[in-house]
């Protein structure tokens, strides 16, 4: 079981880096909007905002997981119970936006059906 565990916190660090490269495309894909005029100074900064409060979020979740120990859960359903409870804890504290808690959720599933298959 731990090499299951340890094989989920892998891949999904893997899923994880590239959603903060999928946010940081979007950033770049607003600032060309800003250039060609296409969106306001107003409608970039919040956008910008966002985004980056996204990616704090998933830097911040890839340091949780680094501390975790997947070898202390018996099972893959509990690792991922912790995780979640942690992810939610992150974004109580931190203020993360909740658009966050959808990707994340998304790559936590993904990641489970890729294991159990």
């Amino acid at each position: 079981m731990r090499a299951i565990n340890q094989n989920y916190l892998t891949i999904l660090h893997m899923e994880l880096e590239d959603l903060s490269t999928d946010i940081e495309h979007l950033i770049q894909e607003c600032s060309q909007g800003l250039e060609h005029g296409d969106i306001s100074q107003n409608v970039f900064m919040q956008n910008l905002a966002t985004f980056k409060n996204e990616l704090l979020g998933v830097h911040s979740f890839q340091k949780i997981l680094n501390a975790m120990q997947p070898q202390d859960y018996a099972d893959l359903e509990s690792f991922i119970a912790e995780i979640r409870s942690r992810f939610q804890k992150l974004l109580r504290s931190h203020g993360i936006v909740g658009a966050l808690q959808i990707y994340v959720d998304r790559k936590l599933d993904k990641v489970a059906r890729y294991i159990k298959q």
